[in-house]
């Protein structure tokens, strides 16, 4: 699954043999010196897109992610976290016009989360400890 949040990508999947499957996530960055992707998984590895570089190794390639990107990998994590996060009131946002979101309580533990304006609704959570 390949996930865009404005320059950053998160991509996910399996990786090894069929009847032994590891999980990775590669996170790429498209900047104005190119691309710089970084492969988690069972092998990890940082690249650089136009002139080719890479490393190999956990550590070697988070130090050359941090070199090429100027921020750590944690740090970009939680930016794209926070940008998916973000993606259903910037796609309303696009379609109503609107910027006015209100949080409205259903029944206990779920939080609605609606556009001021038109009504639509945005978001939803649920908090299993309000019922418990």
């Amino acid at each position: 699954m390949t996930e865009v949040s404005n320059n950053i990508t998160r991509r996910t999947g399996a990786e090894g043999s069929r009847h032994d499957p590891y999980g990775f996530v590669e996170y790429a960055v498209h900047g104005r010196h190119g691309k710089v992707e970084l492969h988690l998984g069972l092998a990890s590895w940082c690249k650089h897109e136009p002139t080719g570089k890479r490393a190999d190794g956990d550590e070697a390639a988070a130090a050359f992610f941090e070199m090429m990107v100027g921020v750590t990998v944690p740090v970009i994590v939680k930016a794209q976290q926070r940008l998916e996060h973000l993606e259903p009131y910037r796609k309303h946002q696009r379609a109503c016009g609107s910027k006015n979101f209100e949080c409205v309580a259903g029944y206990p533990g779920e939080q609605y989360t609606q556009c001021a304006d038109c009504g639509a609704l945005v978001g939803y959570s649920f908090k299993r400890g309000a019922v418990e």
